[in-house]
């Protein structure tokens, strides 16, 4: 009884371990332009909750950048990590942005990145990358913080994914959310 009792410690603790791996994911940069002398705060990509429930699993990741040339927009980054076993990439086409049933803001994303890493001969497959972003208003994005139901829904070439904003943890998982209110306040430090 006493092996299965430290078994089930074991993988409780395993599975701690993993949800803190999401807890210090998001990191806030700022940097100032050598060319132009001007701010620039990143919010580094992570994930935002799929769902209402931990087993909801994202498949997009969220960042944000904020430039001091241009201080009443933010754009939003996202990123698709794949494998080419598992399908490689994805094109980003628009973000619909629903702050408390209403439809705020529909944006496109101009071009997406590819990128891969090349032949891992380790795992023998190739991990790739799909990447874009698009400019939204920051009072939108102030919005986004402040309201109690936030949904997004990400369009891409292989169809949608939605996503629940306004959860900034789920169990042991912090999402965006959680960081994204210090992110401001850095910004806020510039305006």
């Amino acid at each position: 009884m006493k092996k299965i009792l430290l078994i089930a410690a074991i993988a409780i603790s395993g599975c701690q371990s993993t949800g803190n791996m999401f807890t210090n994911m998001c990191q806030i940069k700022e940097e100032i332009d050598t060319f132009t002398n001007q701010v620039r705060v990143d919010f580094t990509k992570c994930w935002v909750a799929a769902g209402e429930s931990v087993w909801d699993m994202p498949i997009h990741k969220f960042g944000f950048t904020w430039y001091e040339a241009h201080p009443e927009r933010i754009r939003v980054n996202l990123t698709y990590d794949s494998t080419v076993d598992a399908g490689g990439y994805t094109n980003f086409e628009s973000l619909l942005i629903n702050i408390d049933g209403n439809i705020k803001e529909r944006v496109e994303f101009g071009r997406t990145i590819l990128g891969d890493s090349g032949y891992n001969s380790v795992s023998n497959t190739i991990y790739t990358d799909s990447s874009a972003g698009a400019f939204i208003d920051i009072e939108t994005f102030e919005q986004m913080l402040r309201s109690d139901d936030v949904r997004l829904r990400v369009n891409t070439s292989d169809g949608y994914s939605d996503y629940v904003f306004h959860i900034s943890e789920l169990g042991m998982t912090k999402y965006a959310k959680y960081d994204l209110p210090n992110y401001l306040m850095t910004i806020n430090k510039h305006r």
